[in-house]
């Protein structure tokens, strides 16, 4: 469980601002509502939780496993002895080649391996990105099969893109709100939930997001993009309430001008 502190007075303010702009009669009772604000405050979390869209998404899983994976083509290289030892996944043979490369493309003293999953949780460090690595590679790389699984594995870890923004879809859908983002929207609802408890003396929502997204940096990723969502929400309030106000005084104005 990862504990996230914000500083709620300017979003808690905008709220207040909201309520007595729908006493006061000029502002539309929807907008001063909890749902609609968990709603709104949901989608925004949604919006700063990366990748910003697919194609980001599915940049950085390609870029990160082929990394740590490093999947060798026959085709990347002229010499038929060498295709071969890439296509039989000769990995002795590939390792005394690797010695003589002359790093032109960055595969000097690399050795063969073979495909492991779990060499990608291990491998993952600050914001659940990969590790960079020297010349593109951890000094390691895959061949002939092993390469073929590293590349499906890749493939696979595209679908998943868009799955920590998902986890907010139950705190938008929840509360009459929509999901239109094809690669966010077909991960469902599954690991998000909401705690409503507008009934209570003092009535409040809880919207949870159980995907992960946040353990990593020890969750100061998920502190940073939950504060940067809720200044933002709350700024946008105050902009709404002056809004509205200037709208009615306009009116006002109008109404006597007549």
């Amino acid at each position: 469980m990862i504990t996230f502190k914000f500083n709620s007075v300017l979003y808690e303010a905008g709220i207040q601002r909201l309520r007595q702009g729908v006493k006061d009669g000029f502002i539309d009772p929807r907008y001063g509502t909890l749902a609609v604000q968990a709603e709104l405050l949901s989608k925004r979390c949604q919006d700063f939780t990366p990748p910003r869209n697919l194609g980001q998404g599915n940049a950085a899983v390609a870029r990160d496993l082929t990394v740590i994976f490093k999947p060798i083509s026959q085709t990347t290289f002229d010499n038929k002895g060498l295709r071969k030892i890439i296509r039989t996944d000769n990995r002795p043979a590939w390792e005394q080649a690797a010695m003589k490369f002359d790093n032109s493309k960055g595969l000097q003293n690399t050795k063969a391996m073979s495909f492991n999953i779990a060499r990608h949780q291990q491998n993952r460090i600050s914001r659940g990105r990969g590790r960079r690595g020297k010349n593109d590679n951890l000094g390691f790389v895959t061949l002939g099969t092993e390469a073929r699984e590293a590349r499906a594995y890749i493939k696979t870890v595209k679908k998943r893109v868009g799955w920590a923004r998902a986890g907010w879809n139950m705190g938008i859908i929840a509360f009459g709100g929509t999901v239109s983002t094809s690669w966010v929207n077909r991960h469902g609802m599954i690991r998000g939930a909401v705690v409503d408890g507008r009934s209570y003396a003092s009535p409040y929502i809880t919207v949870i997001n159980d995907t992960g997204w946040a353990k990593y940096n020890a969750g100061g990723e998920g502190e940073r993009i939950l504060n940067n969502a809720v200044r933002s929400r709350a700024a946008d309030m105050q902009t709404y309430f002056r809004r509205m106000m200037l709208l009615a005084k306009t009116k006002a104005e109008t109404q006597l001008a007549a």
